[in-house]
């Protein structure tokens, strides 16, 4: 697999700023709940397999053609369903997603005092 970008000292030190202040939560990370998007285009280069089967091949990314996007959240009490999206670039996009599948998980894995947590992608 590729290796990640290398990260810069300003980054580095805003995680760190990032953890010192979390750290303290505690229970407060019950009330916390994530999600994520993958548009099928970072995934793994390599993966395990049974020698006994023939060996799967993956497409690439190719310009102009459109790959899957999934959407998920998570959090201590549970997960969402997997979401199936359009892939989106803009921020509005991303709201439509969140309206659309966030809505319906939250009450479940989530509670009334939630705190919903991105990974601050600029169209966060």
């Amino acid at each position: 697999m590729k290796k990640k970008p290398y990260i810069t000292p300003q980054n580095k030190l805003k995680h760190f700023e990032w953890y010192r202040e979390k750290v303290g939560w505690g229970s407060k990370w019950k009330q916390i709940v994530f999600s994520d998007e993958e548009d099928g285009q970072g995934g793994a280069r390599y993966y395990w397999h049974d020698i006994l089967n023939e060996e799967r091949f993956f497409s690439k990314h190719h310009s102009g053609v459109r790959t899957v996007m999934i959407w998920a959240a998570f959090s201590s009490k549970g997960k969402s369903k997997l979401a199936y999206i359009s892939p989106c670039s803009t921020a509005e996009g991303y709201k439509a997603i969140l309206s659309s599948y966030l809505k319906l998980s939250l009450r479940r894995i989530g509670g009334k005092k939630t705190t919903f947590m991105h990974d601050n992608a600029p169209i966060h």
